[in-house]
């Protein structure tokens, strides 16, 4: 029987589903671009964009837990992976699409 053994980092926690990001507009794509959005709920929402990025980019481990509905991830997850899909940060293009 394998002995268990005590994670040594830090763990972070995120519930998509109790503190759900929304999903990305239009704004949010200028927002990327430079142009500096208006709505306080977009800026507010760009920050917490800007805060899960950064836990992703820190981790050294990601585990996902989440259910399968109709074959498919909960919509709260898609927007999750929306943030965290990055180019330049988290992917790269290249013309060989590697």
């Amino acid at each position: 029987m394998a002995k268990a053994h005590a994670w040594p980092g830090h763990c972070l926690s995120r519930t998509l589903a109790a503190k759900p990001l929304t999903h990305l507009s239009g704004e949010h794509f200028a927002a990327r671009q430079g142009i500096v959005p208006e709505s306080p709920a977009i800026q507010s929402d760009i920050a917490a964009s800007e805060t899960v990025l950064d836990e992703f980019l820190g981790a050294d481990v990601v585990v996902i837990g989440a259910p399968m509905y109709n074959f498919g991830i909960p919509s709260q997850l898609k927007a999750w992976i929306d943030r965290i899909a990055v180019a330049g940060k988290t992917f790269s293009l290249r013309r060989r699409g590697a």
